[in-house]
Formats: C-alpha cells, structure tokens, sequence
C-alpha cells in the first residue's frame, strides 16, 4: 500500500452523523469552485460546527454518504 495513503488512514476516519455538534471539527474534500469563493482549490477543507462550517444536516450527510468527509482519529 502506498506509504501517503497508509498515513493517512492511520491519522483520520469517517466521522458519524452524530458527531456534527458544537465545537466538533472536520474537513471536507472540495473539487474545488471559483477563484472568489471559500473552497477554490481542489483538496481538504478544516471547518467546525457552530464556527465558520456553512453547510446544512442533509449536506453533510450526503458528503459523510460520498466519502467527502474525514476527521482526525483523536478527535
């Protein structure tokens, strides 16, 4: 197994839904959108609920659904 894909599946998981409180912290992976806008390069986003995370319930469950979101295992 690649050594990069090793680490990182020692250092994350996929979070629960139940999880997605006040103060818990994810990343999101992003394909990447405008050049203005919060996600404009392809690759990890770090957001916390209740602090700068701007998506809804039914987003983030379908994005846990497409394996769009990790958090870290010591979280």
């Amino acid at each position: 197994m690649d050594r990069s894909i090793n680490d990182m599946k020692q250092q994350y998981r996929i979070p629960k839904i139940e999880e997605f409180v006040e103060g818990f912290v994810y990343e999101v992976y992003s394909e990447g959108f405008f050049e203005d806008s919060i996600e404009d390069f392809s690759g990890w986003y770090e957001y916390t609920i209740g602090g700068d995370c701007w998506r809804d319930k039914e987003d983030i469950e379908k994005m846990l659904i497409n394996g769009k979101i990790r958090c870290k295992k010591n979280e």
